[in-house]
């Protein structure tokens, strides 16, 4: 899909039964990316600073991986939120060229709302939206 200024946007997402798809903005199915699987998993090595884990998700009845303990934070309050219907981790990979550089981001979490909208969440620490 071209994003205009020359930049081209492509969704990369698994589905349910492992599938990877690659689609362009216009024509991803978020039913797809929201009940499929994460695209990453958190890596695990001896003396990493974050917490990566599992999170146990009344909403989804199911496990939910998490990088961080702030990440954490975020799915109990999405886990309590009567408001959200479903709760994807790591849903989908953004990828495209911009200015001649291959850009990539994977969004921590993908939240079905009851009013059948969805949000995309970015967990991040106060000192890192100074920039935002």
């Amino acid at each position: 899909m071209a994003a205009g200024n020359g930049r081209e946007v492509r969704f990369r997402y698994l589905c349910v039964d492992g599938d990877t798809r690659v689609a362009d903005a216009d024509k991803v199915d978020a039913g797809s990316v929201l009940h499929g699987l994460p695209v990453r998993r958190p890596p695990t090595y001896k003396g990493q600073k974050n917490y990566p884990g599992l999170f146990w998700s009344a909403t989804t009845s199911g496990f939910l991986i998490y990088e961080s303990l702030l990440e954490l934070d975020r799915l109990w309050v999405a886990d309590f939120d009567v408001g959200v219907s479903w709760i994807a981790t790591q849903p989908f990979e953004l990828s495209g060229r911009i200015d001649g550089c291959t850009r990539r981001h994977v969004p921590d979490l993908m939240l079905g709302l009851t009013t059948g909208k969805v949000r995309i969440v970015d967990v991040k620490p106060v000192p890192r939206l100074a920039g935002l």
